[in-house]
Parts: structure tokens; sequence; C-alpha cells
């Protein structure tokens, strides 16, 4: 939790984002607004999630995942997306999240 909390941290200290990476994994805070992620660059492995930490997201939107949220509302003891994956028919590779409150995001990587 301490890591995550860095994250939040980090928006204050800059405004260079701040990834946590891991042995084939990655997070980064999404902060409040609109996001395009680039997922076909042939590194990405097939899981991805957003996680709600520190106060409900009552507002998420999302298109390219496997598992899309419409308007969804994320909260730790609700819904948290930690299984999702990418729709295979998004055609360009990007996925959008719309959030009203700061939301982790993590996906895994292929280590070469």
């Amino acid at each position: 939790m301490a890591n995550f909390n860095t994250l939040y941290l980090g928006t204050e200290l800059t405004n260079v984002p701040v990834y946590l990476v891991g042995d084939g994994n990655l997070a980064c805070l999404l902060t409040t607004g609109r996001h395009s992620l680039e997922v076909d660059t042939g590194l990405e492995k097939h899981w991805c999630g957003l996680i709600p930490v520190g106060e409900p997201c009552r507002n998420v939107t999302t298109t390219g995942l496997k598992w899309n949220l419409s308007n969804g509302e994320m909260h730790m003891g609700g819904l948290i997306s930690t299984s999702n994956t990418y729709d295979p028919n998004c055609k360009d590779g990007i996925i959008t999240i719309e959030t009203d409150k700061p939301l982790i995001w993590t996906m895994g990587y292929k280590v070469t």
C-alpha cells in the first residue's frame, strides 16, 4: 500500500508520470479525466486492471477492454477490476479510461 501511496504523492511532486515497475507488471495512477493508452506494442501480457484506492470512483467509463464499464462505480469492498484483459476486436490498440476520481492502472508486460 505504501507504493500506491507514492503514486498519489508523486502527482504533488512532479508533472512527470510515476510508474511502479516489477518483474513483468507495472502500475501507474490515472488522475481524474480521460486517458488513452496504447496496448498493441507486442510487449503486453494479456491481463490488466483498474483499482480504486483512497476513495470511490462513481463514474468510470472504459473502451477497448473485454469487460468495459459505462458510467460504472468502483470501490474497495465492491467492484474492482483486477482480472480484466484487452478486447481482441479493438482495432486501433487504444483503450480509453475516463474517471471522476484517481484510479490505479495495472498491467502485465513480457520480460525479455
